[in-house]
Formats: structure tokens, sequence, C-alpha cells
């Protein structure tokens, strides 16, 4: 009996080390922030609008993903800076996270739904 216990212990070790070495890793997150005036920050830094598009072009990668929020105008409408940023990222394939709050930290759903974000590592 005890030995079982040990090979069962040692499979559990070996199948966690086999999930770690094929975990994907974390995506790049680029956090993008367009306000209501079209300033556009990026990771927190003011950018124009033309710099906002080369950089993200210039990270693309099959890990980059764009955590994107914008301020809306009373009528619910985004800026026209929000709207050509939002065609470019889509344009270059990145995918998109859309968020209603400054600090990321929800996910508006495809229908329209909120949830909660959670961290990555």
């Amino acid at each position: 009996m005890h030995r079982l216990g040990t090979l069962v212990l040692v499979a559990i070790a070996v199948l966690a080390i086999w999930r770690l070495a094929h975990a994907a890793p974390p995506p790049d997150v680029l956090t993008v922030r367009v306000d209501l005036d079209g300033k556009v920050t990026i990771g927190g830094e003011p950018l124009k609008l033309e710099e906002a598009v080369m950089m993200i072009g210039s990270r693309q990668s099959d890990r980059l993903l764009v955590w994107f929020q914008r301020e809306e105008s009373r009528d619910g409408r985004p800026s026209p800076a929000a709207k050509l940023l939002l065609a470019k990222i889509h344009e270059l394939g990145v995918p998109i996270s859309l968020s209603s709050e400054p600090g990321f930290g929800d996910i508006i759903e495809r229908d329209g739904s909120l949830s909660k974000r959670k961290r990555m590592r």
C-alpha cells in the first residue's frame, strides 16, 4: 500500500511538471486608453494617435493582446480617435479586450454584459 501511495505522488508531480512545461506563456498585454478628447495612452504613457498605431504595429506578435478602454460622450459615442484606433488594431489582427473602467478591471463581453477581469500572472 505504501508503494502505491508513493507511485501516485510521483505521478502527480510528473503531471504537474509536464503541465508547467507545456503551458502557453501569458499574453503580452498592452493597455490602451482613449479619452473623450482623443488623448491616447498606452501603458500609462501619452502618445499621439499615429505613434500609438505604430507602437501596436511594431509590437505585433502571436502573444500580443490589447486591453482597450475609451471614454464615452453623454450619448454613448466614442471619439473619432477611439474609432480610428480600434479600426487600426482590428486591421492588424490583434485581439482586443474591451473594458468600461479606466483601470481595466472589467471586461465588456460580446453580449454587452460586464464581468470582472482576472489579472495576468
